[in-house]
């Protein structure tokens, strides 16, 4: 959705927006770009010189099994470098929606946007030793920004515990860019930003907590729908289930209807003589208002550059024909 706002020729096809847990950090460098299209083409067994046409002659269910076969079998996600994403181009997206946004160039309608405090919170069971979380930490940032990896790294206590891993990787993909993006967006048109930290006993108890997608479940009223329905029906308090799906479809069907959700969230700003900052609708149990949550973090992430993946990785820039200089 934050890119759909950033394409000129969407621009003027809709009046509002909701993006839930955006990962817009993981818009494609042209590195990305034709790294993945290389995977692609050897996973269907075709020459690196084929073209779109040779593509359109396999189903979409081989395409996707190539895919899922990339994304698994590659080994890049350990840097960040997801299968599929928009790539910066000339026409429906000339420059990096981070790019548009902080110079108000993304489409100017009111947002409503937020991620889920354990967005990957299974990652802390991928590394069972200390050392190998923290290494695991740095490969991660290192690709995108090696000057800064360590600002933040710093703010997450270098990524030992598990706890941290989870809290890094989940920051890394969804939580800091979108606060970015928030902060951009404020500026130029209304803004909404929530955290939804919902999550039943079993779930919290195994780390898991709020996972990704785990708050659709809320928003459409359909608790059996969840990929981990079985896990999330231990422990669950159905009656505040039941409560938090009533609020946030309460905010969901405002927002929709009138360009701003319930009056008791407010507007998210920067601070001033008026107002406090950055205040984000917490979903819970028992729902509330915070204001610039993780603060530490969020300066942590001022400076890191997420616009330009491949930096860290000159070995693997020059083996695709890209110019580096050493």
């Amino acid at each position: 959705m934050l890119a759909l706002l950033c394409s000129p020729p969407a621009h003027g096809l809709f009046h509002r927006a909701i993006a839930q847990s955006p990962p817009i950090g993981l818009i494609h460098s042209k590195a990305q770009s034709q790294l993945w299209a290389r995977q692609l083409l050897t996973r269907l067994g075709l020459p690196h010189d084929s073209t779109v046409e040779d593509l359109r002659t396999f189903s979409a269910d081989e395409l996707v099994r190539a895919g899922m076969s990339m994304m698994w079998r590659a080994g890049e996600l350990q840097f960040l470098n997801s299968t599929f994403g928009p790539t910066v181009e000339s026409e429906s997206l000339p420059e990096h929606p981070m790019v548009a946004f902080q110079h108000g160039r993304q489409a100017r309608v009111p947002l409503m946007l937020g991620t889920n405090l354990d967005e990957a919170g299974i990652t802390r069971y991928f590394f069972q030793r200390t050392a190998r979380r923290a290494k695991a930490g740095r490969r991660l940032l290192y690709p995108y920004d090696p000057e800064h990896t360590d600002t933040v790294l710093e703010a997450y206590g270098g990524a030992r515990s598990r706890a941290e891993f989870a809290d890094l990787v989940t920051d890394a993909l969804f939580w800091a860019p979108t606060v970015r993006i928030a902060s951009h967006h404020n500026e130029v048109a209304p803004t909404w930003m929530y955290r939804f930290d919902f999550a039943p006993q079993l779930m919290r108890k195994l780390g898991i907590g709020a996972a990704h997608s785990a708050e659709l479940s809320n928003v459409f009223g359909t608790p059996e729908a969840s990929k981990t329905r079985l896990l999330s029906k231990v422990g669950r308090d159905d009656a505040a289930m039941q409560r938090l799906t009533a609020e946030m479809q309460r905010h969901w069907a405002s927002f929709i209807s009138s360009g701003q959700p319930g009056s008791d969230w407010p507007q998210y700003k920067p601070p001033t003589d008026q107002h406090h900052s950055r205040p984000t609708m917490v979903f819970d149990a028992q729902s509330r208002v915070e204001y610039d949550p993780k603060a530490d973090k969020r300066r942590a992430w001022k400076g890191y550059n997420v616009l330009e993946w491949g930096a860290g990785r000159p070995e693997l820039l020059r083996d695709l024909g890209f110019r580096v200089d050493d």
